[in-house]
């Protein structure tokens, strides 16, 4: 399988906003919200990938019927 080249632009990308933020370097613990869709899935790669050490937390509040339902399956994995 081949790398998407762009990946690596979009975690140099987050990797400088965490450092103009100042916020927790590589290697530090954190809690990603992971609503189980796409955007959150990605963000905990990115965040994986530049090394941090995450957990997931996931909830399902019910609202969106089937639709929650399969994320919180996806967010289980």
């Amino acid at each position: 399988m081949k790398t998407d080249p762009r990946i690596h632009l979009v975690e140099q990308s987050v990797a400088r906003e965490i450092a103009r933020h100042a916020l927790p370097a590589p290697g530090a613990r954190l809690i990603v919200a992971l609503s189980g869709g796409a955007d959150s899935v990605a963000l905990l790669a990115i965040l994986n990938a530049l090394g941090y050490d995450c957990l997931a937390a996931h909830c399902n509040f019910g609202l969106r019927g089937a639709e929650a339902d399969r994320d919180t399956q996806h967010a289980a994995g």
